[in-house]
């Protein structure tokens, strides 16, 4: 196609802030305890770095408040793009070690981008299929964090041209 240009993806890298884990350390404490059900919280990424650079998605201080924007593109006041994730913790560093990560992408995360896709909510709100997943244990005694990133995404094995306007 004269005129088109191929679409690049980038997979994100990832920062965690020290507000973060004050959070995570006092809800832990204070809320979750033993329990570990999923917990969703919001990730966020600004879109204006180098293009040399990956772009970053942060969890902050304020990870914990579950308010996305429903409109799609919508941005904080802050100039950052809202991103759902979900966080996966356990009690025990050995929990966290024999978690099965290749199977928690294949089945559960992959399936829930699917089902926005075919569902047709991915048109209305995009921001739903750049999710992520944080799994962390965390040794509050002597505070030691262990986490894992994870950023599903399909990839298509076949060139996405860009069609000329």
């Amino acid at each position: 196609c004269t005129g088109s240009s191929i679409v690049k993806y980038a997979p994100f890298t990832s920062s965690v802030d020290i507000g973060f884990w004050h959070q995570f350390t006092k809800k832990k404490l204070e809320e979750y305890k033993l329990n570990v059900d999923p917990v969703e919280i919001t990730g966020s990424y600004v879109n204006n770095q180098d293009s040399n650079l990956a772009p970053r998605l942060s969890v902050l201080y304020n990870t914990f408040d579950r308010a996305v924007p429903a409109a799609a593109g919508a941005r904080r006041d802050d100039g950052r793009f809202p991103c759902p994730g979900l966080l996966l913790h356990t009690n025990t560093a050995e929990e966290f070690r024999a978690c099965n990560r290749k199977q928690l992408l294949s089945t559960s995360a992959a399936h829930s981008i699917w089902q926005h896709m075919v569902s047709g909510e991915a048109v209305t709100h995009p921001q739903i299929l750049s999710t992520f997943i944080l799994h962390l244990f965390a040794d509050l005694k002597k505070y030691h964090y262990c986490y894992w990133f994870a950023f599903p995404a399909f990839i298509s094995h076949t060139e996405t041209l860009l069609a000329p306007e």
